[in-house]
This record gives C-alpha cells, structure tokens and sequence, in this order.
C-alpha cells in the first residue's frame, strides 16, 4: 500500500520558495555553508527540500583544503525552465492549429497564449503559482519584443521561460 504524503506545510513552501529564487541567482553549484549563510532556513528542513528536489550533490575541497558539500541548483531553475518550454511549445502548436485558416497570424496572440497557458496547462504548477493574467500577457508581449530585437542561439520557448520564470517564479 502506497503511504499517503501529508500536504507541504507553510513552513516548507516558503522555504522551497527561497530555494527556488535563490537558485535562479546563484552559480550552478553552491557550498552548502553558503547556502545555510543564505538562506537561512533549518538544517532538517534544508535536507528535506534536497531529498524531495532530487538535487544532486557532490564533495569539493573548499579553499581552505578541507572537504565541503556543494550541491547543484542548475538542476532546479533548468528542469523547471525545459518544463515551461515544453508549454510553450506545445501552446503554439495549438495556436496553429487553432489559427491554420490565416497561417497562425493572431495580432492579439498573447492573450491567446495567456489564457491557454493559464486555464488549459500546467503552467501555473510550473511557476509555484498563479500569476495575473494581463501581468502574463504584458510579460509575453515584453519577451518576444526582446527576443525579437537581435539574432539568437536558443530557441524563443527557451528564451521566454527562463523570462517567465525570472518573472514570476514564485
């Protein structure tokens, strides 16, 4: 029989909260003194968000010589990032399909995407919560304005939830 998991208390969301945006700021890999330094949470709680974030660890010597613990906070803001992504694209796909009779072409389109994105995905889960929807579509307007005004290497639905979560990763 699979055990029940008791809902996350207060406590725990806010400190996985601080994690995250702190994740979004911080080096690929971190101390774990820095880390305690930082965001000053308890330890027990500390070692409970790693266990259910599956972050990765590793030891390092630290610039005294001596062993310490780093772990690898990439791994959180880049696995939500590749989760929104995916939404992205799969919102234009549907906005495609939805627009085939003019080739996509929706002069409102990001009111089109908010309302998807926010009633139809998970993109509210993805972002720790629900944002405001006119500030979603502001963000949306405001991303593909930047993305659009010089060349790019990375794919605009790469672009937008690194944005998106800048933005609203509560």
């Amino acid at each position: 029989m699979a055990r029940r998991r008791r809902p996350p208390s207060p406590q725990a969301e806010r400190a996985k909260r601080l994690l995250m945006e702190f994740a979004l700021r911080s080096p690929e890999w971190v101390s774990k003194p820095e880390l305690d330094k930082k965001l000053k949470i308890s330890a027990g709680m500390v070692g409970r968000l790693r266990t259910e974030l599956k972050i990765p660890q590793r030891r390092s010597p630290g610039p005294d010589g001596k062993a310490r613990v780093e772990w690898n906070l990439g791994k959180l803001w880049k696995k939500k990032a590749d989760r929104i992504s995916a939404l992205l694209h799969e919102a234009a796909e549907t906005h495609h399909v939805v627009y085939r009779i003019v080739d996509g072409d929706d002069p409102d389109w990001a009111s089109w995407y908010a309302d998807w994105l926010l009633d139809l995905s998970e993109l509210p889960d993805a972002l720790g919560g629900r944002p405001v929807r006119s500030h979603l579509v502001h963000a949306l307007v405001q991303l593909d304005r930047d993305y659009t005004a010089k060349t790019r290497d990375e794919s605009w639905e790469d672009w937008y939830a690194r944005g998106l979560i800048a933005t609203f990763g509560l």
